[in-house]
């Protein structure tokens, strides 16, 4: 399975990454960006509201000039402590066509210069928090295909994980898993594994887990009225499935396949039916 890389752009200063751009405030007037929000680095659940004039022309300019129509929660920047300038303005997920957004201004300015940060609290919003000292990067920080091959390590160096079949790719410090897992701890784990190498500072976990499809064609099966008198045993290896047991009639055991292979992540379907 191929890699991918994250669906949230990186946003990249002269002296390295400022964090994930975690959606963007538009002007519900003009359609032009107001601020993006920005999911900083190092720093879980803090977020630095970024002007649009600090993005280069050559690093995401589609940022300012291109309008979005979709929607994440609380898409509305309004109430207290609402960060948007303008009232009404409405935020917008970024798509997943562009992956990198780059800035005019270093990291220790954009943190000096930027609107207070903030953070997200449990009614989803944004809210601002008292000024506090932000963790600086590493001092070193190791190139892409150093972290990957470090990551590869650790995920084959634990059991949870080292009997799946999973792919790293690393950009700019941040971790896309691929592949296929055995269990849903297995999934947590790699994840975990990945944030503990050193320079990585965020992880995509797209991994997907044995545990979860055979739970998912289980439910299709026992649902469906025409296999109320099948008995069918089902077993998933890294995607691979396949179907054991008695079903009454050819078309029933052509039903049990079909409703298997629906399942996004079922790679292959066999069927071994009395």
């Amino acid at each position: 399975m191929a890699t991918t890389p994250s669906e949230r752009p990186v946003v990249l200063c002269p002296d390295g990454p400022l964090g994930l751009v975690e959606n963007r405030v538009v002007s519900p007037r003009t359609g032009q960006l107001v601020r993006l929000v920005v999911a900083l680095a190092w720093q879980p659940n803090r977020f630095l509201l970024v002007p649009p004039e600090w993005i280069t022309e050559d690093g995401g300019r589609w940022m300012v000039d291109r309008g979005l129509s979709d929607q994440g929660p609380g898409t509305r920047d309004q109430g207290p402590g609402a960060s948007a300038e303008e009232p009404g303005a409405t935020v917008h997920r970024p798509p997943s066509t562009v992956h990198v957004v780059r800035l005019s201004r270093t990291r220790a300015e954009a943190l000096a210069l930027a609107l207070p940060l903030h953070r997200r609290t449990a009614d989803g919003w944004l809210r601002p928090v008292p000024w506090e000292p932000v963790p600086e990067p590493p001092a070193h920080q190791p190139d892409d295909a150093a972290l990957a091959e470090a990551v590869r390590a650790a995920l084959a160096a634990d059991s949870l994980t080292a009997d799946g079949a999973i792919e790293v790719a690393v950009e700019h410090g941040v971790a896309t898993l691929t592949g296929r897992v055995r269990t849903a701890a297995g999934a947590f784990q790699a994840r975990k594994l990945a944030l503990e190498v050193p320079g990585v500072w965020h992880v995509e976990n797209d991994t997907l887990a044995d545990e979860s499809l055979l739970v998912q064609i289980r439910q299709r099966h026992l649902v469906e009225p025409a296999l109320a008198a099948a008995h069918i045993a089902v077993e998933v290896d890294l995607g691979r499935v396949t179907l054991r047991g008695t079903v009454p009639d050819p078309e029933a055991a052509r039903l049990a396949v079909e409703l298997a292979r629906s399942i996004p992540g079922v790679s292959t379907v066999t069927a071994h039916f009395d």
